[in-house]
């Protein structure tokens, strides 16, 4: 069972220092390194808080991210949330729950009292539903304290939090928001810099003309390109020999896995080129999927085994049709 947890008359009177100058985050600082975990629960949410106010670290950034993506959800991508109202609200839980410790005379309010606190305070201010609250699913995601993990990208720290804020939505019973989501979240889903995502980009794709698969892949695609952003080169209708290496690859090499050529000049190749492609022209959350932690690893090891017998499938595939049309 966790321990009550009281501070000295010392520690208190450090704290009112720093709440009357406003250093709420050097507050929660001096609570952390005062409380032990072991007997305080609670100091979990004072590590994720000190981020959040001071708009760093992994909390902030997945708090943020999102709190962003499921209001624009809900609301059809027809609201935002700004970080001045998320820094307003941070610190309107911070002045409550640092007056609550200075006038319990060093007495630190529970865990579920600091989620309540919490709960009450940001929905109120940001106008938020019960599952939109960041607490929902952060309560349950590991690695608050500190910069965003190193096997957690920027786009993959957004894309996490997509997953709980559509989970939050089918929750609500707003199956319908889904889409909208898609069409606006590209282009205004927070990373940790604070950058913004670009909707559409120039890309090339070097496919197989060979591959019957990759071909009415292609063919697809240029249907969706309307503005153009997206380029296809055929590599099968090339005559680079293996000791005449384009794009520093042999011709074998590129017809092996697929391949493509970001705006910058960068060769890239499997499922990320796919997700380049589809972004060109505007279906950037079809592809989404395929980066999600939980996903990615297994849409890597699909595309592998895929690319090894695709023009065996494809010419397989082509009979089946034949044989029933």
């Amino acid at each position: 069972m966790k321990q009550i947890v009281w501070l000295s008359p010392e520690i208190v009177d450090n704290i009112k220092c720093l709440y009357d100058q406003r250093k709420y985050a050097d507050a929660y600082d001096v609570i952390i390194n005062n409380t032990d975990l072991d007997q305080f629960d609670g100091k979990k949410w004072f590590v994720a808080a000190v981020g959040v106010n001071r708009n760093e670290g992994y909390a902030s950034s997945f708090i943020k991210t999102y709190t962003i993506i499921a209001k624009k959800i809900e609301t059809e991508g027809k609201k935002n949330i700004s970080d001045q109202q998320i820094k307003k609200a941070s610190n309107k839980i911070a002045k409550h729950i640092l007056t609550d410790v200075i006038n319990n005379k060093g007495l630190v309010p529970s865990f579920d009292q600091l989620q309540k606190i919490d709960y009450e305070i940001s929905t109120d201010e940001l106008n938020l539903q019960a599952l939109q609250w960041a607490g929902t699913p952060f309560g349950i995601f590991p690695g608050c304290e500190g910069p965003v993990p190193d096997k957690l990208s920027d786009w993959s720290l957004v894309l996490t939090a997509t997953e709980y804020a559509i989970v939050s939505s089918l929750y609500e019973g707003s199956t319908t928001y889904i889409k909208s989501f898609f069409d606006h979240a590209f282009g205004n889903a927070y990373l940790k810099e604070g950058k913004k995502m670009k909707t559409k980009h120039h890309f090339k794709m070097l496919y197989d003309g060979d591959c019957p698969i990759c071909r009415a892949e292609v063919s697809w695609l240029t249907k969706c390109n309307k503005d153009g952003y997206l380029e296809f080169e055929d590599i099968s209708k090339t005559d680079n020999s293996d000791d005449q290496r384009s794009y520093g690859k042999s011709k074998q090499e590129l017809l092996d896995r697929i391949h493509g050529v970001t705006e910058e000049g960068e060769l890239i190749s499997g499922v990320e080129v796919f997700r380049q492609s589809y972004n060109s022209v505007g279906l950037g959350w079809m592809m989404a999927p395929s980066k999600w932690p939980l996903f990615e690893p297994i849409s890597d090891w699909g595309y592998t085994l895929f690319a090894r017998h695709r023009v065996k499938l494809g010419r397989l595939i082509d009979k089946v049709i034949a044989w029933f049309v």
